[in-house]
């Protein structure tokens, strides 16, 4: 005979329930990825991850000066001043910093 005892307030994953991933794309320049993290206000910082590591180490940052994040099929826009650029290597991508100088 098989019997189950589960405990009160027991939450077992039986995996069926949909996993929902939250993706906020973002375009710098030529490179595309998504989003980590964002900081707006007096200074911007953005970090991004990306697969596209050739084109993150051939592009000039110097001629970028927006960057779009994409979400729920709206676009926000964001100039950027004069920045600061990190590259940050993690798994089989790189994530990309981005921070303005401080004003």
């Amino acid at each position: 005979m098989n019997n189950l005892f589960m405990s009160d307030g027991l939450d077992v994953d039986f995996g069926d329930q949909i996993q929902l991933e939250l993706l906020i794309n973002v375009a710098f320049g030529e490179l595309r990825g998504t989003l980590h993290t964002v900081r707006l206000g007096e200074t911007k910082r953005l970090e991004f991850y990306t697969k596209d590591i050739e084109a993150t180490l051939t592009m000039d940052p110097a001629n970028v000066t927006k960057f779009r994040l994409e979400f729920n099929k709206k676009i926000y826009d964001f100039s950027l001043e004069p920045y600061n650029y990190t590259l940050t290597p993690v798994g089989d991508g790189i994530v990309v910093a981005v921070e303005e100088y401080s004003k």
